[in-house]
């Protein structure tokens, strides 16, 4: 112990030691610190020893989140997910001269595909409960975007400018459906979703006048887009989730691994991200310790963060032209688009929502009561539901008008909040978004 001590306090520079400071303050509760007799209390030990103490000592907790096999509320789609036979393809694709390998995973057995794309800070697994729920009717095609899941990570400092901004990403993501498409001569054409960061890159596709013209036999085939709480251009701030994860570094992810407040602190983090904490499992916490302890993986999401919005000064002052001018293309998306939004987001209010309706031609908006940004993972049966009812109205032509904003009502909601409702989920328009709101907050269904 001495030695590991001496150690620390010959090769560690004060930042450092201040981390170990830190924790040991953290772990403890407080410093532990006795009288002289005087007023001023002085410490019995260096915090930097107690530190080194605790990390030499300190056992990880046994994890507390429930897994999800066993969760009440998604045991039957992770279930569902785990016996799904998978293939995954790693498709080369460049951009900028640069190679990189996306991983496809395709999973169901349906006429229909659905293509389905993550977010910042996840992987094409944050689908598997509605794959769980979709695979007897669909054919889903989870890509990992590049840095994620089993895609490679570029090499730091050789991925190209913007190499993971939305417009690389997009690209990336059309070569590998390119070839996978020209491989699979049986499939036609499919239906294009994306959560969050995976909702712009989707939208890029479309709005990019470069990538319309290259990719357009590849474009041509996609009938609409379903997208859940997409980030939008104009986003004036960071969010609070990527300032904490671009304010960590490799040292401070290694002693939060050994002490355990790693994964302590990931499972706060889990739990909060639901309107329901009871639903917070611990796939999800271990996937996301995982891709913290991952150096490529989380420089990859760094990245994704800094290349998502053109800001001058990063999360304060935008590059308002840049900013415009990539807003005034909303207006290229060609194809039907349904719009999501958990009326709790934290992290993408829904306010984002009804101004990306009004800009998106043909656009509607959908909005879940008690739902949080994690629509996918936390209302999986409802977002199941919508993409059926909504590729039936594609099929169909019963598309409601555009600009349609649709309240589901709380009883749509089941007990276990995520299985699969059986309503009619995509309610006639409601005029008044002020009335929506003020109905919502008071708990009221509103009228069919």
């Amino acid at each position: 112990m001495k030695t590991a001590i001496a150690f620390i306090n010959r090769r560690l520079p004060v930042a450092r030691k201040m981390t170990l400071t830190l924790l040991a303050v953290g772990l403890v509760g407080s410093t532990s610190l006795a009288s002289d007799g005087g007023t001023r209390p002085r410490p019995v030990a260096s915090l930097e020893q107690k530190g080194a103490q605790l990390l030499m000592e300190r056992v990880p907790p046994k994890p507390r989140l429930p897994s999800d096999l066993d969760h009440p509320a998604f045991s039957a789609l992770a279930r569902g997910w785990a016996a799904l036979p998978k293939t995954t393809h790693l498709v080369r694709t460049v951009h900028n001269g640069v190679p990189a390998d996306v991983a496809v995973h395709e999973v169901g057995t349906g006429p229909r595909v659905v293509v389905c794309l993550h977010g910042v800070f996840g992987q094409s697994a944050n689908w598997k409960y509605i794959a769980g729920a979709l695979a007897g009717d669909y054919q889903l095609w989870l890509p990992d975007l590049p840095g994620c899941g089993e895609s490679d990570s570029l090499p730091s400092g050789k991925s190209g400018p913007g190499g993971y901004g939305p417009l690389a990403l997009a690209e990336r993501v059309l070569q590998a459906l390119e070839t996978r498409l020209a491989a699979r001569p049986d499939v036609g054409r499919f239906l294009l979703a994306g959560h969050s960061l995976g909702g712009m890159v989707a939208l890029r596709m479309f709005t990019d006048d470069g990538l319309r013209e290259r990719f357009a036999p590849v474009l041509a085939r996609a009938d609409g887009l379903v997208l859940f709480a997409p980030c939008d251009v104009v986003l004036t701030q960071a969010t609070e989730e990527w300032i904490t994860v671009l304010g960590l570094n490799a040292t401070m992810v290694r002693l939060g691994d050994v002490t355990g407040l790693l994964q302590v602190a990931m499972e706060k983090s889990v739990r909060s991200g639901f309107c329901d904490p009871a639903l917070a499992t611990r796939e999800l916490a271990e996937e996301g310790v995982h891709l913290l302890k991952n150096g490529r993986q989380r420089r990859a999401a760094v990245a994704m963060m800094l290349d998502a919005i053109p800001f001058r000064v990063f999360g304060k002052v935008l590059d308002w032209e840049a900013v415009e001018e990539l807003e005034a293309h909303y207006q290229k998306v060609p194809v039907p688009c349904l719009i999501v939004w958990g009326h709790r987001d934290q992290s993408l209010t829904v306010s984002m929502g009804y101004k990306m309706k009004d800009e998106i031609p043909n656009a509607g908006l959908v909005i879940v009561p008690q739902t949080m940004h994690l629509l996918p993972l936390e209302r999986p049966g409802i977002c199941a539901d919508l993409i059926r009812e909504f590729d039936g109205q594609l099929r169909t032509g019963g598309l409601p008008a555009a600009g349609t904003v649709c309240k589901l009502p709380l009883g749509v909601l089941p007990a276990d909040a995520t299985l699969s409702s059986g309503h009619d989920l995509l309610q006639p328009p409601i005029p008044d978004s002020t009335k929506l709101d003020k109905e919502l907050a008071h708990g009221k269904m509103l009228p069919q």
